[in-house]
């Protein structure tokens, strides 16, 4: 959910950034960090995930904007944003229960 600041500006969490890229939330933690590491050695890419533009103690707040335009260099570089697949054995119960009942015997 994101966050809506005082003066109106609407702040994404880290499972916001997630939710609109289409990655997991581990993965954003992941990028977080490394493009902190990367930055603090001057090996940044122009590709990482932006500084937050606020941060709540530990957690990182991103406006829409900068997510945005982030996405868009991610994919002006060619980066593709993998897509969530779901795990052999939960198509197969799936499909399982798409089957009628009588069906099944």
């Amino acid at each position: 959910m994101s966050k809506t600041h005082a003066v109106g500006v609407d702040f994404l969490t880290t499972r916001d950034v997630a939710d609109v890229s289409g990655l997991s939330v581990g993965s954003v933690r992941v990028m977080v960090a490394r493009s902190k590491a990367r930055r603090d050695t001057k090996r940044s890419r122009t590709t990482d995930i932006p500084v937050a533009d606020f941060m709540v103690y530990r957690n990182p707040l991103w406006s829409r904007e900068t997510i945005a335009a982030w996405m868009q260099r991610r994919e002006d570089a060619g980066l593709s944003t993998p897509t969530k697949r779901t795990p052999p054995s939960a198509k197969k119960a799936v499909a399982a229960a798409a089957i009628p009942a009588k069906a099944k015997r």
